[in-house]
Order: structure tokens, then C-alpha cells, then sequence
């Protein structure tokens, strides 16, 4: 047997067709050959070929408890490294639902972690189409400038979220221009500016959120910058700490303070 996949719909067909029975002939089935079957010429009269083709609608993706369990499971393949699997997933979910976003969000995830940034760029692209200034959309878009250093644009994506103030996008916003700043110091006259900016938006998580680990270890590197290498180490191995070590960016920049104060064994 062998199953074809045909849009919306899962069809089977059978290798060999079943041939009907004689009428006028009774037949042992444990000695019947399908295919070997040797009749008298006069046998087609009455055999007939019956083709088994058996179709199934698969309608279950208009269910809307059923999509999000199909996105659940397109998550749990990505988790588990089955990418293709999770693509084939997204794709099903969005041909019965072109409007579902998070399926776009997500492809677009898996095209840049691939490395595809061409792919991610058309998947967004749709999203931002399908839902005009959804902050999720427009935050991944903004990653996307920020993976190519494009800075302006950028910067106005982000600035434009901050402007909106979403509860839940703000503080990655927040992130993001802190980041914008730091990464443009060598812009000639504006290294004392941006550094300023880049620690003031920092400073800004921080007074919301105490416990973001990201922005302190954001704010360690404006202290590095500025040659305050001992609140820097400090900042860097409080990170450690309640992070448990899985934010590489503090250890390398902990390095990066031992080789300042020339403990190269530490660093």
C-alpha cells in the first residue's frame, strides 16, 4: 500500500486492484492468486476490475483547539531538532489558517537560526501583511536589522515599539537600543553620547525589572567601557550567578576584565 498526500486530503491506494469473483465459479481464498488468477477466455465476461481508492477529508485544522495543539506539537519538534518536521507542521497549519501569525513568527525563527536570512525576510514580510503592526511581527523584523547591522532601521522599529509602549515587548525594545547604541561608538564625536544612551536604557530595565540579566550584563559593558573594571566584574559575576551560566556573553566579557587587570589565568 502506498498513502498520497493530495492538499487537505490523505488518499490510499492499493498496489494491486481487487478483481471481483466469479459468479458462476466458487473459489478456495486460501488458494486464490490475485495476480496469477488463470481463467478461460470467456472469464472477463463476468471478472471485473474494482480499483479500491479510498479517500479521507482531514478537516481537523479548522478547529481552533486543534491548530493550537498542532502549533504545540510544531514547538515540540523544534525543540527536539526535528526541524523539518516542524516546517511541514507550520505550513499545514497555515494553509487552513493563511491568518494565524505565530506559524509565520515561527518560521521565520527557524530560517534565521538556518542561517536562511532571504527566507526569514519573505516569511515576515507575510506576517506583516497578515496582522498590520503586530508588535511580535515588528520585533522580529527589528532582530532581523539587527542581525544585518542595519542600525537605522533598526532603531526605528524599536523606537517606534517604545513609542507604543506594549507591556509585553517593552523591555526587549528597551534592550534592543541599548544594544543599538553600544554597537555605534565608533561614530566619530558621538562615543560619550551613545555610551551615555546605551547605559541610560539599560538603567531603565533595571528599575522595572531587577532580575533581567540581559540588561545587567548590558550595563556591565557601558562600566567596562567607562574603565570601572571592578563594578563591571561584579555586575558580570552576579549574572553568573543567577543565570546559572547560560549567558556566554557574561563570561566572555568577565574574560575580557581578568586580561584588563592582567589575571590571565583567571581569564
Amino acid at each position: 500500500e502506498a498513502i498520497d498526500k493530495e492538499d487537505d486530503q490523505v488518499v490510499l491506494r492499493v498496489k494491486h486492484p481487487y478483481r471481483g469473483e466469479k459468479k458462476s465459479k466458487e473459489m478456495d481464498e486460501s488458494k486464490m492468486d490475485v495476480e496469477d488468477s488463470k481463467e478461460g477466455p470467456d472469464s472477463t465476461e463476468d471478472t471485473k476490475e474494482i480499483p479500491l481508492f479510498v479517500k479521507r477529508e482531514n478537516n481537523r485544522l479548522s478547529d481552533p483547539l486543534a491548530i493550537s495543539i498542532a502549533f504545540n506539537l510544531a514547538r515540540l519538534h523544534e525543540a527536539a531538532g526535528r526541524t523539518l518536521a516542524a516546517i511541514e507542521l507550520h505550513k499545514a497549519i497555515l494553509k487552513r489558517n493563511p491568518a494565524y501569525v505565530n506559524s509565520y513568527l515561527r518560521l521565520a525563527c527557524i530560517s534565521i537560526d538556518c542561517g536562511a536570512l532571504n527566507e526569514c525576510a519573505g516569511w515576515l514580510k507575510i506576517a506583516a501583511k497578515t496582522s498590520p503592526g503586530n508588535p511580535e511581527v515588528l520585533t522580529l523584523i527589528g532582530n532581523l536589522h539587527l542581525s544585518l547591522n542595519d542600525w537605522a532601521p533598526a532603531q526605528n522599529i524599536f523606537d517606534g515599539l517604545l513609542g507604543r509602549k506594549v507591556p509585553n515587548v517593552e523591555a526587549y525594545a528597551l534592550l534592543s537600543m541599548g544594544n543599538i547604541y553600544f554597537a555605534n561608538l565608533d561614530i566619530p564625536g558621538r562615543y560619550a553620547k551613545h555610551l551615555g544612551y546605551a547605559g541610560d536604557f539599560y538603567k531603565r530595565i533595571l528599575t522595572k525589572d531587577h532580575a533581567n540579566a540581559y540588561a545587567a550584563n548590558g550595563l556591565g559593558t557601558v562600566l567596562a567601557e567607562k574603565a570601572e573594571l571592578f563594578k563591571a566584574k561584579e555586575v558580570f559575576n552576579r549574572v553568573r550567578e543567577t543565570t546559572g551560566d547560560t549567558i556566554a556573553d557574561a563570561h566572555l566579557n568577565l574574560a575580557h576584565i581578568y586580561l584588563a587587570q592582567k589575571k590571565h589565568p583567571e581569564a
